[in-house]
């Protein structure tokens, strides 16, 4: 038998022991020596370390040698180019002690993976931060190569030691499980409990930690929407800017918006019961839309949040925005305040997405004790699905024809943004490939693609749009709210605002939810038929969204003369 689980059976006898003779001594005792051995085997696991060897001269074979010994291991391999810039930054910083103490290798394992250590005697110097800024540098750049690098300043070396980062779970893993989870409860709950207790636990229990979550997110939500529109126009620098570039790309991604809303409402109407009420002619319809108009000026500053009004929110977001590009110049301290806040929103809304798992437990767990039916669904996630390959087909076929250019050359350009977008449903992911696409592939000017692409990250929501409008169909459908033609063209205002509007953290397109449910008229008991769509249609949302970011590009250039015509056309 082997030697260490020779050892780990005293421990965990003796909390065998203690458990059947409840003898807390003995249980203490087993759990420290359980300890000491698991810090024994992982100081085992760490060594032994081989001896130190000169580190290669040359930048790129030092690179390689990094490279061999860390693809060695379990974890797969890493792409050659992306440490790079890692690589540069640290002999850069290291320049000065290089010239008077030779640089070495050593090479040793940490949890049974292969690490590598980089030693440079001399004076204290960190290659992960800037001594001038105090500001990490290095350490983003081996995050980007999938490394995880740390420092240590020890008897007179600096040491930098490489290895590989463990791969993280699926970002809608966690999410799937607590699904799972509250389904399996609320069965066993709803079979296994007598029907008084079950409505108690679904009235004093889940419905009270339910609606404080959706309490916490909407106030959360509205000043980060409200603080992101602002930041966004404020990042167009200039009005001039805004009118001669930003003018002509933003209105491409918000006219898609609308492009996918009129897809989605063509495709969706049949399945959804129409009630025509008053009519235009009888004054009703008109009267709710000319309302809807009216309601969204704000009587002051602070009731659209006092009372909650995404609407009139997102009006005076653009209205501020619109005054800071006009005078941008006399009030550099202000911008930068309102991007700090911005970015202190983000934090706040990304830790509490943390606990949204906990949320979507609630939220299955509730909806099984409510006799919910969940037939609609499939139909609700093949429309969306038919919607989304539409416009994608649409869009492709318009710069097909419009360039002139074979929709199966296009298709391939295309095809990185499409994979790494299905892969990872992270529009920041997608970004650095849909730069290098623009520039590389479709010949859009790189001064363009600077600006349009991160623009197009923040602003291209056709994808969410699509799923919020056909979700918010079936659930006033589901829950009877009635379905006009005011209501729909309600729904449609809505949607585009809060989609424009969308809040730039994991699980946005969750969080927003409430906000338009509440403007439509639907219960907020149709966020757990929402979470469901979410979490399935993330992926796919993400690939409409970031995949229609070259295509608006490519239309884009070609409308300002920016557009390398012959690079496009070129099958390579």
């Amino acid at each position: 038998m082997n030697t260490h689980r020779l050892l780990s059976l005293f421990p965990l006898g003796l909390i065998t022991a203690a458990v059947l003779l409840k003898n807390t001594i003995l249980g203490i005792l087993g759990c420290l020596f359980l300890l000491a051995l698991i810090l024994f085997l992982q100081t085992k696991r760490q060594s032994p370390c081989l001896p130190p060897f000169p580190a290669p001269a040359d930048p790129v074979e030092l690179r390689r040698t990094i490279l061999r010994t860390l693809n060695a291991g379990k974890s797969g391999s890493i792409p050659e180019e992306n440490l790079d810039a890692a690589i540069q930054t640290v002999l850069q910083t290291w320049t000065p002690i290089r010239e008077k103490h030779p640089l070495t290798c050593q090479i040793s394992r940490h949890l049974r993976q292969p690490q590598i250590t980089l030693i440079l005697p001399g004076k204290k110097t960190n290659p992960l931060i800037l001594p001038e800024s105090e500001e990490t540098s290095g350490e983003p750049l081996f995050q980007t190569a999938a490394l995880l690098a740390s420092y240590q300043y020890r008897n007179g070396e600096n040491r930098l030691t490489l290895r590989q980062a463990r791969k993280k779970p699926a970002p809608y893993l966690p999410l799937l499980c607590a699904a799972t989870a509250g389904i399996t409860a609320g069965l066993l709950c709803r079979y296994g409990l007598p029907a008084e207790t079950v409505s108690d636990l679904r009235n004093l229990i889940l419905t009270p930690l339910f609606d404080t979550f959706l309490e916490i997110l909407i106030v959360i939500a509205l000043p980060m929407i409200f603080l992101s529109l602002i930041v966004s126009l404020a990042g167009f620098g200039t009005i001039e800017r805004f009118r001669t570039i930003g003018t002509t790309i933003l209105t491409r991604y918000l006219l898609r918006i609308i492009l996918a809303l009129g897809i989605a409402l063509v495709l969706c109407l049949p399945f959804v019961p129409l009630s025509l009420g008053s009519g235009l002619s009888g004054g009703g319809e008109f009267q709710s839309l000319f309302g809807l108009f009216l309601s969204i000026i704000p009587s002051s500053l602070f009731t659209p949040f006092t009372d909650r009004h995404p609407l009139q929110i997102i009006f005076l977001a653009l209205l501020f925005g619109y005054v800071i590009l006009l005078i941008h110049r006399s009030i550099p301290a202000i911008i930068t305040l309102l991007d700090q806040a911005d970015h202190l929103m983000q934090q706040v809304m990304t830790k509490i997405v943390l606990v949204l798992p906990v949320f979507i437990f609630l939220s299955m767990f509730r909806l099984i004790l409510t006799d919910q039916d969940f037939g609609g669904l499939g139909l609700l996630v093949l429309l969306i699905l038919i919607c989304h390959v539409i416009h994608l087909a649409v869009m492709g076929a318009e710069v097909s024809i419009l360039r002139k250019i074979s929709p199966l050359t296009l298709i391939r350009k295309l095809f990185p943004s499409f994979l790494i977008s299905l892969t990872t449903a992270s529009s920041a992911a997608v970004l650095p490939i849909n730069m290098r696409v623009c520039q590389d592939q479709c010949g859009i000017s790189r001064k363009l693609a600077d600006f349009g692409v991160p623009l197009g990250t923040a602003f291209s929501r056709a994808g969410i749009a699509t799923e919020y409008f056909c979700v918010s169909l079936f659930m006033a459908a589901y829950f009877g709210v009635p379905i006009s033609i005011s209501w729909l063209i309600i729904a449609v205002i809505v949607v585009f605002l809060v989609s424009i509007a969308g809040v730039p953290v994991p699980c946005g397109n969750l969080i927003n939810y409430p906000i338009v449910f509440s403007q439509l008229g639907i219960p907020l008991d149709a966020m757990a038929f929402a979470i469901v769509i979410a979490v399935v249609m993330d992926y796919m949302n993400t690939v409409v969204n970031m995949v229609a970011v070259p295509i608006d590009m490519i239309q884009s250039a070609a409308k300002l003369d920016m557009l390398d015509e012959g690079r496009l056309k070129a099958d390579r």
